[in-house]
């Protein structure tokens, strides 16, 4: 990977989403940037498109309603916790944080 980044730019094999690769993107499109899973992919195939295509793609994917991911069975409280939320929508995350306590007092292990 290259120590300095401009738009033209090429992504190429093997590049990392580095602290310097989030500062040029940091510049292009704000500091409320994410290396979010769209522009993970784009950096991970490392097809050789230019960095300039990068932050397109990345701000394409900001426009595009996001739907909740699956939350694999391991992580139950989080499971939890986004189910409690959609239930309960003006409930606190203490309130949550409280149902999970309860809810885990209940089982018998």
């Amino acid at each position: 990977m290259p120590t300095t980044f401009r738009p033209e730019t090429r992504v190429g094999p093997g590049w990392r989403c580095t602290r310097v690769l989030r500062g040029f993107f940091e510049a292009q499109v704000g500091k409320g940037f994410r290396f979010n899973g769209a522009l993970r992919a784009f950096i991970a195939a490392g097809d050789g498109r230019s960095l300039a295509t990068a932050v397109a793609v990345y701000r394409r994917s900001l426009e595009t309603p996001r739907r909740p991911s699956r939350i694999a069975p391991q992580f139950e409280y989080n499971r939890f916790m986004r189910e409690f939320h959609a239930r309960h929508p003006g409930r606190s995350h203490a309130d949550a944080v409280a149902a999970w306590w309860r809810k885990r007092g209940q089982r018998r292990g």
